[in-house]
Formats: structure tokens, C-alpha cells, sequence
């Protein structure tokens, strides 16, 4: 197993659970989506796991270690963990290569060095716009640059919140073939909070909805974009009052 949740909850205001029993387990090298309706404690499953909130109640395994109380620093080095949040995700004043060879930090100057080239190599258009501000970039381009930039010190596991958001149809597309190619490239697991369903669904192997801090569904993609609920449920409405859950496939 890549990475376990186990019924966890948390928040951010003591006495208010963001988060309400949620299980969820990530397999190794998979590609994972998690769904759901604004406020519906997507967000807060990433930063969860990443240690930025506190976690009440429940475990966090990664590859099966416990990193529940692990400070954020020290779960991101020890155990691989990579995570691009939706805002603020470059440095817009530095460069693009400014940027990069901050990801790497940790790493030697001649790792850092070579690593910087290696997704240059890999993204072109990061190579053409290499000395431009990341203020400059498209929306598109600032994106890549934000998920290369995690990749630096080659994590095996990969979060990501809400990639896509304000990119235009072209850029979408683009990501979501991008986050195809990471998962065989780099060998890693991809967790993707998303709101476009359809298109994230398309290249994942398992589906999530979430509803007010519970898992309401849980499945293979194929069968999460033919469910019904999914849309449902994705919109806003009101899951039953037992959360259901979907064959599991992969």
C-alpha cells in the first residue's frame, strides 16, 4: 500500500471536524481523483496527509510507516511525499529555473544542477521560458512549472489540489496527459483533488466522492463516470444517509 487513512479526523477550529471518519487507501502507482462539492473536505484530505492540519483522530500511513505526528518537514523528506496546492504554487518574481532549483534545494548542487536540465529536457516550453519570471507564464505554463518543481527531488508520491483550475480547455487537456506520463515515468502514486470530473476520472484507476467530510462514494473510474450519483452528488446534492460505495475495480 502506498499511502492509508484510516478513519481520520481533523480540522481547523477544535470542535469543528472538517474531516469525519474518512478511510482511504492509495495504491502504489496509482492515479486517485477525489471529487466532491466545494467544502467538502477535499483540500483538507491533502493537507491531512501532508501534516498541515491537525489530524484529531485516525492514522496516516505512508508505505506503511505511521507519519500521523510526523512534523510536515520531516513527512515530506522521509516518506516522498510531493504536494502542489492550488494557490500561490511558484515564486513569481524568480524564474522558471530559479524555481526548479528551489524544489531541489536539498539536494547537492550537482544533483540540483542535473535535475533542473533533466525537466527542461522533459518540458520544452519550461526550457524556452527558462530565464522568464514565473509571473510572466500562462496559466498552463505556471502550472507545469509548479508540478516540475515537486517533482525536483523525485518523490513517489504526488498531491495534487485542483490543477486545472482557471486553465483553459487546451491547458487542461494538456495537464491531464501530463499527469499520465508522470505516473509511468516517474514511477509514482498521483493523488488529484479535481473539478473537472470527467477528464481527471479519464486517466486515474479510482475514484472518490467526498460530501460535508465523508467519503459518499468510492470506485474504479470506469465505473464513477458511468454512476449517476457521481454527478449528484459532484453538484451539491444530498448523499443517503448511508454513504454508498462503488464495486472497487483497481
Amino acid at each position: 500500500m502506498s499511502i492509508q487513512i484510516r478513519d481520520i479526523e481533523a480540522g481547523y477550529v477544535a470542535g469543528v471536524p472538517i474531516l469525519k471518519g474518512v478511510g482511504v487507501t492509495v495504491e502504489d502507482r496509482s492515479i486517485v481523483t477525489v471529487l466532491g462539492p466545494n467544502g467538502s473536505g477535499k483540500s483538507t484530505l491533502l493537507k491531512s496527509i501532508m501534516g498541515f492540519v491537525s489530524i484529531w483522530r485516525g492514522e496516516v500511513a505512508v508505505d506503511g510507516e505511521l507519519v500521523t505526528r510526523v512534523p510536515p518537514h520531516e513527512r515530506t523528506l522521509a516518506h516522498s511525499l510531493g504536494y502542489v496546492p492550488q494557490l500561490d504554487n511558484v515564486f513569481g518574481p524568480l524564474s522558471v529555473h530559479e524555481n526548479l532549483e528551489i524544489g531541489g534545494a536539498r539536494l547537492s548542487r550537482s544533483e540540483r544542477r542535473a535535475r533542473t536540465r533533466e525537466l527542461l529536457r522533459l518540458y520544452p516550453r519550461l526550457e524556452e521560458r527558462s530565464r522568464a519570471r514565473a509571473d510572466s507564464l500562462s496559466g498552463g505554463e505556471r502550472q507545469m512549472l509548479a508540478i516540475a518543481r515537486a517533482l525536483m527531488t523525485r518523490p513517489r508520491h504526488l498531491l495534487l489540489d485542483e490543477p486545472s483550475a482557471g486553465l483553459s480547455p487546451a491547458a487542461v487537456e494538456q495537464l491531464f496527459g501530463m499527469l499520465a506520463e508522470i505516473r509511468e515515468r516517474e514511477d509514482v502514486t498521483i493523488l488529484v483533488v479535481e473539478q473537472n470530473a470527467a477528464q481527471s476520472l479519464a486517466v486515474s484507476d479510482r475514484g472518490l466522492v467526498m460530501v460535508t467530510g465523508e467519503v459518499a462514494l468510492d470506485g474504479d473510474a470506469p465505473t464513477l463516470l458511468d454512476d449517476q450519483r457521481v454527478s449528484e452528488l459532484y453538484l451539491g446534492g444530498v448523499p443517503d444517509a448511508t454513504p454508498a460505495t462503488a464495486s472497487r475495480g483497481a
